[in-house]
């Protein structure tokens, strides 16, 4: 379905369900791995540590990336592994595992190293091993990359996504990243739904570009900044509100993922009530013109009432997600009638 709007309880998976899908569509690749754990709180520390530190550093690692796993598990047999994908075809799925790893000389000798997955019984003596290492595996399809602690940045290596995408997550307002996302659509013929979404909140913006600070000789990048009709100055975005910043990210998000996929976490937030149905129209208009797939989260009740009445042509869907004992099930709603009645009924659906 092209637009689809998920809810349900605390820890239910909703923001999970984003962040497999961010790891699915970049094929694994360590910088989005890296953003998922940036934004649930967690920073490597990337860096050359003394040796007195190294058993603590190599132990801050480890624990960075097992955050990854549920219970944050340390397992290293073959059957523990993250699979992201379709079942019926795992051929473009990506896998996550931890692995044992031995840094071995090269056959071109000197000191020219490769890296070898070793069996997860973890081998005691490996010949021709300078060092043993624990890791992840991260492959999708044909390709595949390795995370050592403790240095992983010394191991990574690029990947292809499968599609392009963005992810706008719960507080989201990166001055530097939205001015690179408005760069790329900036003089094109949808530079003007910027304005238009802008204008669900203030109807009186009429341009908006990103310029540097002034009076500031650091680097702190560019912000934007508006004019409104009838007035001639510059007016930051940053003072008008969380509801505009947060439309504004949105947007941009958005129109940098024609025939992509655009993920946003807790939809409402920063927005109120009043503005989300309105939203939700470009949203849908912007899905269809620009063939972008949406998933967003939810916890109110303001924003599926919005989205149901939004969805008048019917290319949007509920998704509810419910954590049970064996696992976490989820009950579609692709019948916008049946949105419909449980919000003019009060029925409780979130």
């Amino acid at each position: 379905m092209p637009v689809n709007l998920i809810f349900g309880g605390n820890n239910s998976g909703k923001s999970s369900l984003l962040e497999a899908l961010s790891v699915y569509l970049s094929n694994g690749s360590e910088e989005n791995l890296r953003n998922i754990l940036r934004g649930r709180g967690f920073y490597a520390a990337l860096g050359m540590q003394s040796k007195s530190d190294n058993d603590a550093f190599l132990r801050y690692i480890k624990d960075y990336y097992l955050s990854l796993f549920s219970g944050m598990s340390e397992d290293y047999s073959n059957d523990f592994s993250i699979q992201i994908g379709e079942r019926k075809d795992d051929r473009g799925n990506v896998f996550i595992r931890q692995v044992h790893l031995a840094q071995m000389l090269t056959d071109r000798g000197g000191m020219e190293y490769k890296i070898q997955v070793l069996s997860p019984d973890k081998q005691v003596s490996v010949d021709g091993a300078d060092e043993l290492f624990d890791g992840l595996e991260v492959s999708a399809g044909n390709s595949s990359y390795i995370i050592r602690y403790p240095y992983p940045r010394q191991s990574s290596l690029p990947m292809q996504g499968k599609k392009n995408f963005c992810y706008v997550r719960t507080s989201d307002f990166d001055v530097s990243k939205n001015a690179k996302l408005y760069d790329a659509i900036a003089l094109s013929p949808n530079e003007k739904y910027v304005i238009e979404a802008l204008n669900v909140i203030s109807p009186d913006v009429e341009r908006i570009t990103f310029i540097n600070e002034p009076l500031s000789t650091l680097p702190i990048g560019r912000y934007p900044v508006v004019s409104l009709k009838n007035n001639g100055g510059r007016i930051r975005v940053s003072s008008m509100g969380d509801g505009i910043n947060r439309i504004l990210t949105i947007i941009l998000a958005m129109l940098n993922s024609i025939d992509g996929v655009l993920l946003i976490d807790e939809f409402e937030n920063g927005l109120h009530y009043s503005v989300q149905q309105k939203l939700w129209n470009i949203i849908f208009m912007l899905s269809e013109k620009l063939n972008i797939q949406v998933f967003a989260t939810t916890h109110s009740n303001d924003c599926i009432s919005g989205f149901t009445q939004a969805n008048t042509s019917g290319l949007g869907q509920g998704i509810r997600l419910d954590n049970i004992s064996d696992g976490v099930t989820a009950t579609i709603y692709d019948n916008n009638a049946d949105l419909s009645f449980a919000i003019d009924n009060s029925i409780e659906i979130r």
